[in-house]
């Protein structure tokens, strides 16, 4: 039935009929990949803070496994099995877009920015480290576990989207 929902929803897009789109097509994040190339991806705050992601392709998978799984309820955790530290993560997304540098950004310039935007500093300087667990004991294998293959691929999807 899960499958169906989505493909049902996607046909009818095709069919002209938008207000029935279920739109769950992975797009490349901008944000991150702004701050990056502006020579801005350098750890933000401590940069020991992990962060927990997932490439938009595991997660349209996986929220299709979970529409089609009845024996599966409660809290799954959507992320990869592979969180890192901030640090980490900002470098390995430098390195996919081939920016050398990447100026760290200090908790006060943090504060000044996550105000700006209306949203809580605490989002990025706060530890995340969660992991996939009852998504894995559901047998979900992830094309992208580990980031730098995820990043690499966003960055070239990126590239192509703005071309």
């Amino acid at each position: 039935m899960g499958s169906g929902l989505l493909r049902e929803g996607n046909a009818a897009y095709a069919k002209g009929r938008p207000a029935q789109r279920h739109d769950l097509q992975p797009r490349p994040p901008r944000c991150l990949s702004t701050i990056v190339r502006c020579g801005l991806g350098g750890p933000q705050g401590p940069g020991t803070q992990y962060v927990s992601w997932i490439h938009e392709t595991d997660f349209v998978r996986a929220v299709d496994l979970l529409i089609d799984r009845d024996d599966i309820a409660g809290v799954v955790n959507l992320a990869s099995p592979h969180p890192l530290p901030n640090r980490e993560f900002l470098q390995i997304l430098r390195d996919a877009w081939g920016i050398r540098i990447g100026l760290p950004i200090p908790r006060w310039m943090l504060e000044f920015g996550t105000f700006a935007l209306r949203t809580e500093s605490e989002l990025v300087l706060k530890s995340r480290r969660v992991t996939p667990g009852r998504l894995l004991d559901a047998g979900f294998k992830f094309q992208y576990p580990e980031w730098p293959a995820a990043a690499r691929e966003l960055v070239q999807r990126l590239i192509r989207y703005r071309s």
